[in-house]
């Protein structure tokens, strides 16, 4: 009895660690990256005390987290707890997942339209942006100098050539307090600005996506969302 009793626990507990994965999942990989895990914490000390967690989650230290890490590790940490304690410890993870996921719609729907800008300035589907590119894509009153100063702010990694990632971060920290409204205005602006290569419409979406190189570009909806509301 004891034992049936012992592993019903493990399965119960197994199975909230499980539902929490889930939902802690925003894009649906079958891994947690640290910028999903820590998007549902609000504020500077509550992120500090995710990133601390994250780190103790990811035990094989590659950036992200899998399902056996995730339920080890509240396994581990739950040993010592009631079942009540521990359901009560994924609830609070929950509300986490849960306003996660509500910042996730907006900012899948603002790297939709930054992956449709940086789709127009990779001429030639390479994955990245060098400064040619940019110079040539580009049109501006305010001159070479500017774009490539913007270019090297973006360019994070120094290696001479923007990777999406470095775009979409640049472009949603600076972006993070408009409202969906103020977005789509300045993404508007800046596309006005941009001088799209002629065979850019004539390469299938599909087609460059599996070329690009990132699961960013194979998973992503290049359609652009209507933007209302606010932040």
């Amino acid at each position: 009895a004891y034992e049936e009793g012992k592993v019903s626990r493990i399965f119960f507990r197994d199975d909230l660690a499980t539902r929490l994965f889930a939902r802690m999942d925003l894009d649906g990989s079958g891994l947690i990256e640290e910028d999903e895990f820590l998007a549902g914490f609000k504020t500077k000390k509550g992120k500090k005390k995710g990133e601390k967690m994250f780190n103790a989650i990811d035990s094989n230290n590659d950036g992200r987290v899998d399902l056996s890490e995730f339920t080890e590790y509240l396994m581990e940490k739950g040993e010592d707890m009631s079942d009540k304690k521990f359901k009560k410890n994924i609830g609070k993870m929950e509300k986490v997942a849960e306003n996660a996921a509500q910042r996730a719609k907006k900012i899948l729907a603002r790297r939709d339209i930054i992956v449709s800008i940086f789709r127009i300035l990779d001429i030639d589907r390479s994955g990245e942006i060098d400064r040619e590119e940019v110079l040539k894509g580009v049109q501006t009153s305010s001159g070479q100098k500017r774009v490539l100063k913007l270019f090297d702010a973006m360019n994070v990694s120094t290696s001479g050539a923007v990777t999406l990632r470095e775009f979409t971060d640049y472009i949603l920290k600076k972006t993070a307090r408009y409202s969906q409204k103020k977005f789509a205005d300045k993404m508007k602006s800046l596309k006005a600005k941009i001088s799209e290569p002629g065979n850019a419409k004539r390469i299938p979406s599909a087609d460059w996506r599996d070329n690009a190189g990132t699961e960013f570009f194979k998973n992503a909806d290049f359609t652009e969302p209507g933007s209302t509301g606010k932040a």
